[in-house]
């Protein structure tokens, strides 16, 4: 793996620790993450990518252009189109592959262990019931802002920052 082709401003996630429990992955492959990326027209040097099977095809027939966008690692969901790829985690060149079984249900663990769990600095109410769940979410909304508290609202109006325009759903 090439490091000195990572940008000095992303930050970097060791391959181990987004793989945690998901993949055994041998020492000399842990190397830093600096993004992640399903879209192999989207990867930059130091990005996992993400090889998943489609309704058409595998995410794998892209293995070249990851690779050659300097990608540090593919991880790929089983079973492979390729009968000549092993099934544990080898190094290609400069790139770590690393079969992960069922990757589609692990994307949000992924991104959830690259952004350093950005959920749990949220909080969430939601609002049920037949009639009047708008007016409810906008007076919990407003009580909140008015207490320096910045809230979003998501519903069948739209989307967006309380006191902003919201965006059509």
């Amino acid at each position: 793996m090439n490091e000195s082709a990572i940008d000095p401003k992303r930050r970097t996630v060791e391959l181990s620790t987004l793989l945690a429990g998901l993949a055994p992955l041998p020492a000399a492959l842990d190397y830093p993450i600096s993004g992640l990326a399903q879209d192999s027209r989207k990867v930059l040097p130091g990005d996992l990518f993400c090889a998943l099977r489609g309704l058409q095809q595998h995410g794998l027939e892209y293995w070249h252009d990851v690779q050659a966008a300097g990608a540090a690692a593919l991880v790929w969901e089983p079973p492979s189109p390729h009968p000549d790829l092993p099934p544990a985690a080898i190094k290609c060149g400069s790139m770590a592959v690393v079969p992960v079984e069922e990757l589609g249900q692990h994307l949000g663990l992924l991104a959830d262990r690259f952004y350093k769990h950005p959920g749990a600095a949220l909080n969430l109410v939601g609002v049920t019931g037949t009639d009047g769940k708008t007016s409810c979410a906008y007076y919990i909304a407003q009580a909140l802002h008015d207490q320096d508290n910045p809230c979003g609202l998501a519903g069948t109006l739209g989307h967006g920052l309380y006191g902003e325009v919201l965006e059509q759903a």
